[in-house]
């Protein structure tokens, strides 16, 4: 790569990579529901979510999972896209542990891309 200027005001001023030229464009979830509720094989319950798209590259989701009925939290965490595996995963399932039979749980994620752009709000109400 080739700077272009011969001050450092100059290169400044031509650097490509500015706040005005960061890309702006949010990941979005490319189905009706992204989320849904499985069980694993010891019959634990997991949240899965179908990976969003993102023009360059989804890093995280946020998600929060909590309590219907006390509004508690039982996951709170970033969980990271697996970005760095090829072919990137279709899915992801997040242990919802402590899970209690019969009990309603709120899930809701959010997309984020390497520049912090969120996508919507994807959510689901679910029973172990």
């Amino acid at each position: 790569m080739r700077l272009k200027g011969s001050t450092n005001e100059q290169i400044k001023k031509n650097f490509r990579y500015t706040d005005a030229e960061r890309n702006t464009v949010a990941p979005r979830f490319t189905t009706r529901q992204p989320l849904s509720r499985v069980h694993d094989a010891k019959g634990g319950t997991a949240l899965r979510i179908a990976q969003a798209e993102d023009d360059q590259m989804v890093h995280h989701y946020t998600v929060d999972i909590t309590d219907a009925s006390s509004g508690a939290s039982v996951v709170s965490s970033k969980v990271l896209s697996d970005y760095s595996f090829m072919p990137r995963p279709n899915t992801l399932d997040i242990p919802v542990p402590g899970a209690v039979a019969g009990k309603r749980y709120v899930a809701r994620v959010v997309a984020v891309d390497a520049y912090g752009n969120a996508s919507r709000t994807a959510s689901l109400t679910f029973r172990k």
